[in-house]
């Protein structure tokens, strides 16, 4: 997991339906969306009880079903640790460190319908599931 400018990446992930994240970037070039959230290039993102939905001006472009993000953050994220750190000349002082286990897929899926989670559709690169560690660290069972 990538974390930088407060945004964690949680994973990439090319979509099942729909054209490809390069295709995506040919015909509409790179975007970042969230649920229920036009952005100036009017891209969006749907969430309805099965699907997740890239879109272009209301139209599902590129997808996900559920059943396959529930599985893919189960399979990438089971448990996690997170640390934080400060780092001042050549000294790193760890502040802090979450342990979390036992993911809760439905956690993760709601935040996504919550506009909690940003996709990035990056062309040749992927697309890209970000969230803040806080959201990050309520997707789990016990957290220590």
């Amino acid at each position: 997991m990538h974390h930088g400018s407060g945004v964690t990446t949680v994973f990439t992930f090319a979509p099942s339906s729909g054209i490809s994240a390069s295709q995506f970037k040919s015909a509409h070039g790179s975007t970042v969306v969230r649920a229920d959230v036009v952005n100036g290039h009017g891209h969006s993102l749907t969430v309805s009880a099965d699907s997740v939905s890239v879109t272009v001006d209301g139209q599902a472009v590129a997808g996900w079903t559920v059943a396959e993000l529930s599985a893919r953050i189960v399979e990438k994220m089971p448990n996690l640790a997170i640390v934080t750190a400060t780092k001042s000349n050549s000294t790193v002082t760890f502040d802090r460190m979450a342990v979390c286990r036992n993911v809760i897929a439905s956690r993760f899926i709601d935040s996504i319908r919550n506009g909690n989670v940003v996709i990035e559709m990056r062309g040749s690169r992927g697309v890209t599931f970000r969230a803040m560690p806080s959201i990050i660290e309520g997707w789990f069972e016990v957290l220590h």
